[in-house]
């Protein structure tokens, strides 16, 4: 472990002098409860927003209360909700205080106009802290709610009154300190705000907020900086939302719509031909929409992905021919400023063969503090090479990095990338580790070289993908894919938990390697 000092000098050390000014600010003026404002206007009833898809189903309600279910866990509140329920951790609970429910059609509207007002409540009470990333999300389903249902609702005005007052306490603490995409839901929904209340200082406020934060945060080849799939899918619709009810003619309406072209395209790249998406650092399935569900509501808004958009600046790379698909990490720890869903990965790789994913990225099952989350973000967890055990990157306590790799691509071609990372692992060694991967017309060719020994590669494999046979140098998957391997010491296989959702495992096999120094792989097909 680095010292304590160390640590904290190297993960702070990257931040932006705006980041430590507002973490200082907003510490010392934490509200405790919402205060309360009266709307007295007409809100915009008539804003037209495109459909959310496959509406989770989180609540069900009967006779014996309410059973909410959020990233696989249940839970029954008796007679009335908790609101700062916390024994599933806080990510349960910001879902809960995001009000989806407020989506869910198969509800009455007024048992959920009932349920949104006394969490509410619990706001204005001081017995829930308000705080701007959930309230965010909870303004934006809850106007969805009021233009949705606007007619069935007898009792506009506390609502009305209640969101109005939230976007009062988001308009004053927009997330500066954390950037990334919690500002950016900042400023979508105060933008949403801004055009459903007709307040211009809100809509010019979630104008400045995105037009100056997506410049920095849609990188030149599409990517969100942040380089998770999952956040990235997560904000293109946000983009695709705010598009809906945009008119043409205002002035973030053409930045939008180059942005969406431009993350249409990254993530076209980044999806393999069976639909799978890389689970690329904080990243697992069913939690953001389905690339298909993007695809279909860009194209009927008449936005198309920008094709010759080549990867780069997100680090990732892509090797493809008609039967294989390969995407490599060849990238380091980034965004500087906010590597909270950094993993130590560099390196690592996903790959299809004939339209089935083969190699995986595990995932992740929590973000709770502790050794489940350390091991998903850690080196060993992913397909790459470690020394020790250790990581290439210090990362540590759910969303911090200390130190980090440097990472340098040495070759960047159609069919052969080659990058190599230097490192200073926890117990002061000088690593130095060199990948390269090169596609052929039925096989895959990596080399590492690396200088320590003895070196540990790990591969995990797809759910179902079974190991047939293993000698001292060679392995046959189903398919009859065999990987060769020159220069190893052993071979063995292992069982580990692949992430099907948060909190929700499967097993799975994974192959691991011991080589001194060089090592040598080819994997091939009919």
């Amino acid at each position: 472990m680095l010292k304590t000092a160390q640590r904290y000098f190297e993960t702070i050390r990257y931040l932006k002098p705006n980041q430590v000014y507002y973490r200082i600010r907003y510490a010392a003026t934490s509200p405790k409860v919402l205060i309360h404002h009266e709307f007295g206007g007409v809100p915009n009833y008539g804003l037209t927003l495109v459909s959310v898809p496959n509406t989770k189903k989180v609540l069900r309600i009967d006779n014996e209360g309410y059973e909410f279910e959020f990233l696989n866990q249940k839970k029954d509140f008796k007679n009335a909700v908790d609101w700062n329920y916390l024994a599933f951790g806080r990510l349960w609970n910001y879902n809960l205080q995001y009000a989806g429910f407020l989506l869910q059609d198969d509800i009455d509207v007024h048992q959920r106009k009932e349920l949104i007002i006394d969490l509410y409540e619990w706001l204005c009470n001081a017995r829930l802290a308000p705080e701007p990333y959930a309230a965010s999300l909870r303004i934006i389903n809850t106007i969805r709610f009021l233009i949705a249902h606007n007619r069935q609702l007898t009792d506009h005005d506390r609502l009305l009154n209640a969101v109005y007052s939230e976007l009062h306490f988001l308009s004053g603490r927009p997330e500066f300190h954390i950037s990334g995409n919690h500002l950016l839901e900042n400023g979508f929904s105060l933008l949403l705000g801004g055009h459903f209340y007709n307040r211009k200082e809100w809509i010019k406020q979630g104008e400045d907020i995105l037009c100056e934060e997506l410049n920095e945060q849609i990188l030149e080849d599409g990517a969100h900086y942040e380089r998770s799939p999952m956040y990235h899918k997560i904000i293109l619709f946000r983009i695709l939302e705010a598009l809906s009810y945009l008119n043409a003619s205002e002035r973030l309406y053409t930045q939008l719509k180059n942005c969406a072209e431009m993350m249409l395209a990254w993530l076209e790249k980044m999806t393999l031909e069976n639909g799978f998406v890389a689970h690329f650092n904080d990243s697992v399935e069913g939690i953001a929409p389905a690339t298909r569900d993007l695809k279909i509501i860009a194209e009927n808004a008449g936005i198309h992905t920008v094709h010759k958009l080549p990867l780069g600046a997100s680090g990732y790379r892509v090797l493809k021919n008609k039967s294989a698909t390969l995407i490599a990490d060849v990238e380091g720890i980034k965004p500087d400023h906010q590597p909270g869903h950094a993993h130590a990965d560099s390196l690592s790789f996903v790959l299809a063969i004939d339209g089935k994913t083969i190699f995986v990225d595990p995932g992740v099952s929590t973000y709770q503090e502790g050794a489940q989350r350390d091991l998903e973000r850690s080196s060993k967890f992913h397909n790459t090479v470690t020394i020790d055990d250790d990581n290439s990157a210090d990362v540590w306590d759910s969303f911090r990095v200390g130190r980090r790799p440097s990472c340098k691509i040495i070759t960047d071609s159609e069919l052969r990338v080659a990058a190599e990372i230097v490192y200073k692992t926890s117990s002061s060694k000088n690593v130095s580790h060199f990948r390269s991967f090169e596609l052929f017309e039925k096989s895959i060719r990596l080399k590492d070289k690396i200088n320590h020994s003895p070196a540990i590669g790990r591969f995990y494999l797809a759910t179902g993908i079974e190991i047939k046979a293993i000698s001292e140098n060679q392995v046959i998957l189903d398919g009859d894919i065999a990987i060769d391997f020159s220069n190893v010491l052993k071979i063995s296989k292992f069982i580990y938990g692949y992430n099907i959702g948060f909190n929700k495992q499967t097993d799975s096999n994974a192959i691991e390697y011991q080589f001194d120094g060089r090592c040598e792989i080819n994997i091939k097909w009919d």
